[in-house]
């Protein structure tokens, strides 16, 4: 019987992550918690703190894979699970190190995938015999991160895989795994368990505290584009510069604002640390309300974000936007950007260029119910026929089995 859950991240544990997890729904059901991270491990002590460090309850930081393996030796692994997050399949080479010395431990674990951007599988077939996936890795032996992961899912399994989306699978360490309705549980993305408990009164509040009223702001989605900290612990430059993704930005907004007549409002992103608002030219920016924002706006500007997921959830309208400096990035997902924009039937400005007058007709669009509901289904709440469950209920139901 599991009595403890242990969650392993590689990554800080941020304030967000406390509810994000189901935490607080996990001591009410009776359930110990702790929580780890292996953070500076996996980034050999160079990774940055962000400014919404969670504090309020503790967290051990490994520095040294020894002090894990000790942790290890004193867990009581009959009563005890570890959720890892990310999965194997998206943090390969430190996530096979965790899992191993979890397994050799005598611990049991289960793996928690990432929240989904779009991406162009909608209509890709998933491999569903034995046969198919067994062609797809003869097709792929060269890559040898999938056979590494391939193998070590033998060697070391999960106990379960939950995975945020039908479209994940993609990222699975073992696609054999998609045979295994027993280990293979889908789970809902971030955004959606926000959306089920959602609450119709304190969200009329929020509006009202911020000083704005339903269909009468515009909600830009902010991407901490110029000092996002995963870009930063992985060595990556910043993809823009604030003079010149400033200005566009800026000029973007005051566009809009005068051929709509309302405020741009800035929903900022987790990883936002700005010291001032003068990169959105003195708008109101907001932390941690992204989905009340989207809910209450009249449309949403983004390039690429997991909170799309609000934007179908409440079939909100949406502008595409890039620039330039994004365009040539090498670690900006142009690719996703562009995949969306065709699945949506809508086109991408580039706020680099000059703006069209006819912006707001020619680029602000809805996705068709059809397309909405497919988006849902691939990349937000599964196919599960019961989607008022959230991925604490659903984790627990198979926790319970153990």
């Amino acid at each position: 019987m599991v009595k403890k859950i242990i969650f392993v991240f590689s990554k800080f544990f941020e304030t967000k992550d406390w509810n994000i997890f189901g935490c607080p729904y996990f001591l009410e059901e009776g359930y110990g918690i702790e929580i780890w991270s292996l953070v500076q491990i996996c980034y050999a002590g160079k990774a940055k703190k962000p400014l919404h460090l969670f504090k309020e309850y503790q967290v051990q930081y490994f520095n040294e894979i020894s002090r894990f393996q000790n942790k290890l030796q004193k867990v009581d692994h009959e009563q005890t699970i570890f959720i890892i997050y990310p999965s194997l399949g998206e943090d390969p080479s430190t996530g096979r190190l965790i899992r191993r010395e979890i397994r050799k431990s005598g611990g049991r674990y289960c793996d928690y995938f990432y929240p989904l951007y779009f991406m162009d599988t909608i209509n890709e077939v998933i491999p569903s015999t034995r046969g198919n996936i067994t062609r797809y890795y003869l097709k792929n032996l060269r890559d040898k991160e999938m056979i590494k992961n391939l193998l070590f899912s033998f060697v070391y399994p999960p106990t379960y895989i939950f995975i945020t989306g039908h479209a994940k699978f993609r990222e699975l360490a073992n696609r054999y795994d998609v045979l295994n309705p027993h280990k293979l549980k889908y789970i809902n993305a971030q955004d959606y368990d926000r959306f089920l408990l959602e609450d119709g009164k304190e969200d009329l509040s929020i509006l009202e505290s911020e000083g704005l009223w339903a269909n009468g702001y515009v909600v830009f989605l902010d991407e901490a584009h110029t000092h996002h900290s995963d870009n930063m612990n992985l060595g990556l430059k910043s993809w823009v510069t604030e003079e010149v993704y400033g200005k566009e930005i800026r000029d973007l907004f005051d566009f809009i604002e005068k051929q709509t007549g309302l405020d741009v409002v800035i929903a900022l992103h987790p990883k936002a640390e700005y010291q001032d608002s003068s990169l959105y030219g003195g708008r109101k920016m907001i932390y941690a309300r992204s989905r009340v924002l989207i809910k209450y706006s009249s449309f949403v500007i983004t390039d690429i974000s997991s909170a799309i997921s609000y934007i179908m959830l409440y079939h909100k309208k949406m502008l595409l936007y890039t620039t330039n400096q994004l365009l040539q990035s090498e670690g900006y997902q142009k690719q996703e950007q562009l995949a969306l924009a065709k699945f949506l039937g809508c086109e991408i400005v580039n706020a680099s260029k000059e703006l069209p007058s006819n912006l707001s007709d020619k680029y602000v669009k809805q996705a068709d119910e059809s397309k909405r509901q497919m988006y849902l289904k691939e990349f937000v709440c599964s196919r599960r026929k019961n989607r008022k469950m959230t991925s604490a209920q659903i984790i627990n139901t198979c926790l319970k089995r153990l």
